[in-house]
């Protein structure tokens, strides 16, 4: 499995920490606070997951980004791992396509069995 992890490099060396083990083929970027360059990242490889965080967003733009990536990507897993959460934001992140919300602080053992199954 290809995973593109988008966040903060604090949380990206932390996804290696957790996902080198599992046989996941991890690529991970920074996005600044810029969506494009999720997209960009996207259009470089195939992956058949996007984990996408609030750490380089607002957690009230991940909607929109999410959107994109499914209309351009409709192929492509979304998890959303966001340290802000109302039952409002998850219910618009969910309907705007990510297939999983996770919480910060999220659980290390929960994150590897979601991509290995």
């Amino acid at each position: 499995m290809k995973v593109l992890a988008a966040a903060d490099d604090v949380l990206n060396s932390i996804f290696h920490d957790v996902l080198d083990e599992t046989g996941v083929q991890l690529t991970t970027i920074e996005p600044h606070n810029e969506p494009e360059n999720i997209i960009s990242a996207l259009q470089q490889d195939i992956f058949d997951l996007a984990i996408v965080t609030n750490s380089d967003f607002s957690p009230f733009k991940l909607s929109d980004l999410i959107s994109q990536i499914k209309s351009e990507h409709p192929r492509i897993r979304v998890i959303t791992i966001c340290g802000y959460s109302t039952p409002e934001l998850r219910d618009k992140i969910m309907a705007s396509g990510a297939e999983i919300f996770m919480d910060m602080p999220f659980k290390y053992k929960e994150l590897q069995q979601l991509l290995t199954g």
